[in-house]
């Protein structure tokens, strides 16, 4: 479920220009970038581009997704949701 944090986006439509396939984009925001990183990597990611704490994952024909450090601050930890490990 998708639910808005102190009148953040909830999420975004972009035009990106032409020859760019369209695609969903998702950002996955954790405290712990690497195990993050090892989660997805286990459900089939792939890393396209590594970058100061931040991941790119994805594929042409799959969603591409970030997964990047705490962006919403106080509201993180409030918010967040914590997976079976």
């Amino acid at each position: 479920m998708l639910a808005p944090l102190s009148g953040r986006e909830l999420f975004q439509l972009q035009r990106t220009g032409a020859g760019t396939p369209p695609r969903i984009h998702l950002d996955i925001e954790t405290d712990d970038v690497p195990a993050e990183v090892e989660r997805v990597l286990k459900l089939g990611a792939s890393v396209v581009r590594a970058e100061a704490g931040i991941r790119h994952h994805g594929r042409c024909r799959r969603p591409a997704l970030c997964v990047v450090p705490v962006q919403t601050g106080a509201d993180f930890e409030h918010h967040a949701i914590t997976w079976g490990r």
